[in-house]
This record gives structure tokens, C-alpha cells and sequence, in this order.
């Protein structure tokens, strides 16, 4: 059981990072010579750190607009729009991938995309990097105030990259494409969408690298699990064995218990009676506490006798005489 939580746990976090998907699919318009989507109403389920509940992309040209609802119980409205920047397509007709870059600047979950960006750049391909605030962005060219200067336009044939909280690259698959008037038609299941923002944290998690870091989290899971259960499976039969023979050993070693009977005995001791001082005679009794088994009788032997003087008129007295 806690295998299994773990790699729930393991996929609910990656969610997040593996895109948009939905099973229904949606016809899309896009051009026959290397242009990208014209037109289409593609399901997507997340926007940067945004999930969203039954949206859908809808692609007219150049715009873009991104419905759907917030919640699951919310009513579905516009949530964020922009432009297409640059489009391309690779693959053949029938089933090509279309991407691009996209810049949204309106809506009003516009500042829940990437709250946690590092800021706005864009690099030349000359080597040099702007970092400020981007003004304006289009398929010609892009606008950005520097921290330390004046408003700048560069031309988008100088741009190698644009990192902003409010830029993505997207990407879709299309299936079963048919060409019709000097375009193609076909099935889209989803749209995916990239940040191009770096993050305050310095690690950026591409959708490829997401699926790389599930995989490995999987197998890290899976290995950690296995080398605890056998260990402890095989060390708890060892231990039952074990306890099992020396409990043998103990009870052949121990002895059969008797049990012996008590039997309480008191015995009595008489010392013969003396006159003394005219006083009645006194019989001496002394009381001992017996011992658990039969004592053998005592040897008999004759009574000591008591000699009187001659001459003597005292009376013998009562017992037997004493003999010195």
C-alpha cells in the first residue's frame, strides 16, 4: 500500500508539467504550404502553472483566444487572449506537428500564468541580451523598455530568444489530414503550451523533462520499495525459524516437573516433671515445626532413674526414678 501511494503521489505532482490532453478531438484548419493553423477549437487543460476546467483554444489567423472556466462550477468565459507570433509545421501532410510562439496581453488570469518569473528578455542573435519590460510583441517585431534606458524595437530577424511571463511555445499533432481548397483539415486532441519565462529558482521543467523526471522518480520509487519489503520479508521468515527451534531446544532441555506433597508435622518433646520448692511439678513442653516428609521413629532407650539417699523420708516423686 505504500508503493502504491507513493507513485500516486509521484504522478499527481507530474500532472502539472505533462500538458494539455483531452480524449475528444477537434478539426483544425492549417495551411498546405509550410503554414501553421488557420483556424481551429482545440481542448486544453493548462497554461503555465494555470489549470483550467473544460477550456478550449480557439485559433482565428492571428489571435488566440483561451475560454473555459476557472473552476469546475464557474461559468466558461474568456480567461486569456493574445497573438500568434510565428507559426511553422514539420511532418508530412496527412499528420504534421504545428508550433509556434505565442504572446498573450490580455485577460483576466493574465498575471496567473507564471507569477514566479525572473523577469522579461530577449536575446539578440548577435550574442547580446535586453532585460526589461516588453511593450509590444508581434511577427515583425519586438518592443522592449531596458531597466536602464529608453524604449528599443528589434526586429524579429534578430531574435534568437524572448524569455516572458506572458510568452509561450505551443505545439500540436494533427491526424488524418485532408487536403480541401488549398488547405488541410484534420483531428487535434490537444495543444500544448510551454513558458519561455525563467524562473526565480533557476530550474526550468519542460514537459520532456518532466516526463524524464517521472520515470526516474518511478524507477528511484520502485527500487527503494523492493530493497526494503525483501529485506524485511526474508528477515522476518529467518526470525520466526529461529525463535521456533530455540523455543524446541529450551523445552527438551527442562527437566519434568513433580510436584511433592506438604504435609505439615508438629512434633512434641516432654521433659520429665521436677519438684522444686514445694511448688506442683511442671511439665516442660517444647513445639517444633515439622519438615515435608515422614520422619523415621526415634530409638528407644531407657528412662533415666532417680536414686534416693538412704535414710532419706522425702516421697519419690511422681515419674520415674533418675539414675545417676
Amino acid at each position: 500500500m505504500k508503493l502504491v501511494a507513493l507513485l500516486l503521489a509521484v504522478v499527481i505532482f507530474a500532472q502539472p508539467f505533462l500538458g494539455c490532453q483531452s480524449v475528444a478531438a477537434a478539426t483544425v484548419t492549417y495551411g498546405s504550404i509550410d503554414v501553421g493553423v488557420t483556424k481551429g477549437d482545440i481542448p486544453c487543460h493548462k497554461i503555465g502553472a494555470l489549470l483550467l476546467a473544460e477550456a478550449t483554444a480557439l485559433i482565428n489567423g492571428d489571435d488566440i483566444s483561451i475560454q473555459g472556466k476557472e473552476k469546475v462550477d464557474s461559468v466558461a468565459h474568456e480567461l486569456v487572449s493574445g497573438k500568434i507570433v510565428n507559426q511553422a509545421r514539420s511532418g508530412p501532410d496527412s499528420s504534421p506537428t504545428l508550433s509556434g510562439i505565442v504572446y498573450f496581453n490580455q485577460g483576466p488570469v493574465l498575471p496567473m500564468l507564471e507569477p514566479h518569473c525572473s523577469g522579461e528578455s530577449v536575446d539578440r542573435k548577435d550574442g547580446s541580451k535586453l532585460v526589461g519590460r516588453i511593450t509590444e510583441l508581434n511577427k515583425y517585431a519586438v518592443k522592449i523598455v531596458p531597466l536602464n534606458g529608453a524604449e528599443q524595437t528589434i526586429p524579429m530577424s534578430a531574435v534568437q530568444a524572448i524569455h516572458s511571463p506572458k510568452v509561450f511555445k505551443f505545439s500540436l499533432r494533427v491526424s488524418g489530414g485532408q487536403s480541401s481548397e488549398n488547405q488541410l483539415k484534420g483531428d487535434a486532441r490537444n495543444i500544448f503550451f510551454e513558458p519561455t519565462c525563467r524562473p526565480l529558482f533557476g530550474l526550468h521543467i519542460t514537459r520532456k523533462r518532466a516526463i524524464v523526471y517521472v520515470g526516474v522518480a518511478l524507477l528511484v520509487a520502485t527500487a527503494i520499495a523492493c530493497s526494503v519489503a525483501i529485506p524485511l520479508s526474508v528477515h522476518h521468515h529467518h526470525h520466526n525459524s529461529n525463535q521456533d527451534l530455540a523455543n524446541l531446544i529450551i523445552a527438551n532441555r527442562q527437566p519434568p516437573q513433580t510436584v511433592i506433597p506438604s504435609i505439615p508435622i508438629i512434633t512434641r518433646t516432654g521433659i520429665p516433671q521436677f519438684p522444686h520448692g514445694g511448688r506442683p511439678p511442671t511439665t516442660i513442653v517444647v513445639v517444633t515445626t515439622g519438615i515435608s516428609r515422614k520422619l523415621p521413629p526415634p530409638p528407644r532407650t531407657p528412662p533415666p532413674r532417680l536414686l534416693i539417699p538412704p535414710g532419706s523420708t522425702a516421697p519419690p516423686p511422681n515419674g520415674p526414678p533418675i539414675v545417676p
